[in-house]
């Protein structure tokens, strides 16, 4: 694991224009931000697909800084523009927070496409664990108000995205506990019921929101879904 994080840290970004702490949300604070990374040199001058990583972390750790390197094997074909987007933990607020800064962080990508060439037709997001759940949810939830928020100058673009790539990310907060774990999800310091402000099993219709399960419809993006048996 050591060699696999010293491998990622020491890729090779000499090819790449990367923009770093973008604020996406047109305010100060520094969770709300995002960094591009852009190919020097691309195959045509078509508008590039995007691929926008959202980090874990419990919903209460992690940060945006290391998610372009989970990008670099798409990025170095020169074929995608990669974002990683930070957003709002849940010491800092709840939930659905989260859901609205990822959300912002899309349409930001989307108003300023043409400014970077950018398709903005095209994507996709690709999360581990809180991230996975986030990526989920961007999945499943476009076009529900609540979920979309109103955060940032952007709110006339859309949030909808067209390719999801979620690592095991929770769907169900209410059934978490129904499957081997080595923490009790119920308990009211656990990461799903911090980020919703209260016991998931004593606020129920609050867990429903955030569950990526809650809004499946036929319209949604495409997902692949990577899970590990004992995850």
């Amino acid at each position: 694991a050591q060699d696999s994080r010293q491998k990622r840290s020491t890729r090779d970004w000499s090819g790449f224009k990367i923009t770093k702490d973008i604020a996406y949300a047109g305010t100060d604070h520094e969770r709300q931000r995002l960094d591009m990374a852009l190919p020097l040199k691309r195959r045509n001058d078509k508008p590039l697909p995007v691929i926008a990583y959202i980090h874990g972390g419990a919903w209460r750790a992690g940060s945006k800084d290391g998610g372009l390197n989970r990008l670099h094997g798409y990025l170095k074909t020169g074929q995608y523009a990669g974002v990683t987007i930070g957003y709002r933990l849940s010491q800092h607020a709840k939930w659905p927070a989260q859901i609205h800064d990822c959300k912002a962080a899309i349409r930001w990508i989307r108003a300023n496409a043409k400014k970077y060439n950018l398709d903005a037709n095209r994507i996709a997001v690709h999360g581990t664990s809180a991230g996975g759940h986030l990526v989920a949810m961007l999945g499943t939830s476009a076009g529900v108000e609540a979920m979309d928020g109103s955060i940032g100058p952007h709110t006339d673009q859309s949030t909808r995205v067209q390719c999801v790539i979620d690592y095991y990310g929770p769907t169900n907060f209410l059934r978490m506990n129904d499957f081997e774990s080595r923490i009790d999800h119920d308990a009211a310091d656990s990461p799903e019921s911090q980020l919703i402000g209260g016991a998931i099993q004593e606020n129920k219709k609050r867990a429903l929101t955030a569950d990526p399960i809650s809004y499946v419809d036929k319209g949604d993006a495409p997902f692949l879904i990577m899970h590990g048996t004992k995850d």
